[in-house]
Parts: C-alpha cells; structure tokens; sequence
C-alpha cells in the first residue's frame, strides 16, 4: 500500500510540475489558505472559467511541490472530487484527503471518515470511526458526532456469528451529540439523532 501511494505521490508531482510550467500563475502558491482560495472559487456559481480553474490547479500543484501542507493537500483533493481545472476523480481526491489528514488536519480526517461511512462494507464502517476519532481527539465537534453515529448505529460483522465491532450505546451516543452541539451548534447536522 506505502509503495502505491509512494508511485502515485511520484506520478503526481511529475505531472503536476509540468502543468504548473504550463500555466501562467497569478496566486501565491506558498499561501493557498482560505481566503485565496476562494477569491478565486466563487462559491455561489458552478461556472468558473477554465482558465481560472487552470490557475488553481497549477498553483496548488505548485505549493505541493514546494512544501506540502495540509491545506494545499485539502484544496487539490477538493479539485479532484469536484473536477475543477482537471478530470473528476474520486480516488484521486480521497488520496489527498488522506495525505492531509496524515499531516494531522482535523478537516480532513472528518472528511475520510465521512467517506468511509458513506461506503457499506463494515471495514469502511471501522476506518470512518477511526478517522472520527482522531479528529474528534482535535476538538473537531463534526467529528465528535461522527463518533456519537457509531455509538448510536454500532458497526455490525457480515458474518453473523462474529460479535459487533463496535455494540450499539445509546448514552455514549447521546453524550457525544451533545458534546458536539455545544462546541458548534450545527455540528451534528446530518447525523441522524434524537
């Protein structure tokens, strides 16, 4: 697994520096934070013109290539899952995702782990949980519902001789979800919970 990720990371940058050398860059590669970033991502509006696209892919291209940071990893992931300036690609996008979580980004845990949930197999159900919780252990209060899900839904074997991996506890559960809603009111929204 490290080796493919090590190939893919390698292919990345190689193709990443050549389009970056192709593309007139207008932003600061070593700053994609926030507000660069969506000064040129207008959030109200699907329609963003190729060459903007272009710009944001080569920039942040760029800013990997220089020092890889959590939110250069976050906003290309987010290139890859929506398509901008590239082809959509969904494993593409989950790559990065994980490479800024690995760099220890709350965000982007929270977004593996809701990945993870959405997907059916139990394996996908305990990787969710795992990465929950390391956001969660950040103060991230979505991803303290996210944990607060999992106690409510327990994580179930296909086989069904094999006991839960993780039992149902509703008071865990509860307890999370409201952990969360008074970090940041909204947080639980669209975990289903009473």
């Amino acid at each position: 697994m490290k080796l493919k990720a090590l190939f893919l990371s390698t292919l990345m940058g190689l193709s990443l520096n050549a389009y970056a050398k192709s593309v007139d860059i207008t932003i600061s590669p070593e700053k994609v934070d926030d507000k660069t970033w969506y000064a040129y991502i207008d959030s109200d509006t699907d329609e963003i013109p190729t060459e903007k696209k272009q710009k944001i892919f080569a920039a942040l291209s760029k800013a990997i290539d220089e020092n890889m940071t959590a939110t250069a990893a976050i906003r290309l992931g987010e290139l890859y899952y929506y398509g901008i300036g590239i082809e959509t690609d969904k494993s593409l996008a989950a790559f990065w995702y994980i490479r800024a979580a690995e760099l220890g980004d709350s965000y982007a845990q929270f977004w593996l782990g809701k990945y993870y949930l959405l997907r059916s197999d139990p394996h996908d159900s305990v990787a969710s949980l795992a990465w929950f919780e390391k956001a969660a252990a950040q103060g991230y209060a979505p991803a303290i519902c996210g944990v607060g899900f999992h106690y409510q839904n327990g994580i179930s074997s296909d086989d069904k001789n094999v006991p839960p991996l993780l039992a149902i506890d509703e008071k865990k559960a509860k307890a999370l979800f409201e952990k969360g809603e008074k970090l940041q009111e909204g947080a639980c929204t669209g975990f289903a919970y009473d």
